[in-house]
């Protein structure tokens, strides 16, 4: 019976992340050739549509997209580094938050 390698991601929280560890943590899955990669959530923060910024500057800060993009380059680079292998996210609290947002503030937009 082989064995699986899988690397399990957490908590990368872009555009609040380390990028020298996510640059390390890329090379060690192209060095290491994990058979897959579980992303058990919150790789983005996303923290505009937060409940703690409700009514708070951030919550009209404009910069919910670029982290989304950063986010997005970011789980890129690991898709990259894995190759043609399985890559699993989860849903998560921070993943969750643009829906509820959504749903709570301008469900029009659902």
């Amino acid at each position: 019976m082989k064995l699986k390698k899988i690397v399990v991601l957490s908590d990368i929280q872009a555009p609040s992340h380390d990028g020298r560890a996510i640059t390390t943590l890329q090379e060690f899955i192209e060095d290491f050739e994990p058979d897959e990669i579980y992303c058990v959530g919150d790789e983005a923060d996303s923290p505009e549509p937060s409940r703690w910024n409700k009514g708070r500057a951030a919550e009209y800060s404009k910069t919910l997209q670029a982290g989304l993009d950063k986010t997005s380059n970011i789980m890129e680079g690991f898709k990259n580094a894995l190759g043609d292998k399985p890559f699993h996210v989860m849903r998560s609290n921070h993943g969750d938050r643009i829906g509820n947002y959504i749903d709570k503030y301008a469900p029009a937009l659902a």
